[in-house]
This record gives structure tokens, C-alpha cells and sequence, in this order.
């Protein structure tokens, strides 16, 4: 659970730091860097298509030098869908184990 715990604060911060960026759209660098650490989180099983869609949502970000703005739009409904799912998970999780405890 720890490690799902550690994904949802991961992505906490991508939506932060996008949603507080200086620039209409964020940077290259911006979109490189998101992509390391979602190939990097542990989430669970069920998940992982909510993952694949935050990725593929992404994908046409890091092809472009100038991504449109409905693209960036798209990319962080899918990271705030996947965000929510993951804190729906953690929390039925938490409520499982504290049940059996």
C-alpha cells in the first residue's frame, strides 16, 4: 500500500507543478520529465489502463514541438482521472485492512 501511497503523491505533484507553471503550456522538458516518472510508478493491477490512457494521452505532447492546448487539456483529465482512481483505491484499501486489523 505504501508504494500506491507513493504513486498518488507523485502524481499530486505533476498536477501541482503544471497547474502552477508560469507558461500557457508547460515546457518539453516538462512533458519528458512526466514521462520518467510515470514509467516508473508502482500502481495497482486494476489501474493499468487508466495508466496506459494517461500515456497515450501523452504520447502526441512529446511528438510536437508545439502542442495544441485541447492536447495538454486531454493529458491532465486523464492524470486527475487516474489521480482519483488511485485515491479511491488507496482508500478502500485503508478501510480493508483496518477492518481485518
Amino acid at each position: 500500500m505504501k508504494s500506491y501511497l507513493y504513486a498518488k503523491n507523485r502524481l499530486m505533484l505533476i498536477i501541482l507543478s503544471w497547474l502552477s507553471a508560469d507558461e500557457a503550456l508547460p515546457s518539453r522538458h516538462d512533458f519528458q520529465q512526466t514521462e520518467t516518472i510515470l514509467s516508473t510508478l508502482h500502481i495497482p493491477y486494476v489501474l493499468k489502463p487508466d495508466l496506459d490512457q494517461l500515456r497515450a494521452t501523452l504520447q502526441p505532447l512529446l511528438a510536437t514541438p508545439r502542442p495544441q492546448a485541447c492536447e495538454v487539456g486531454a493529458f491532465l483529465s486523464a492524470l486527475l482521472a487516474l489521480y482519483t482512481r488511485l485515491t479511491e483505491y488507496t482508500a478502500v484499501e485503508h478501510y480493508l485492512l483496518s477492518r481485518h486489523l
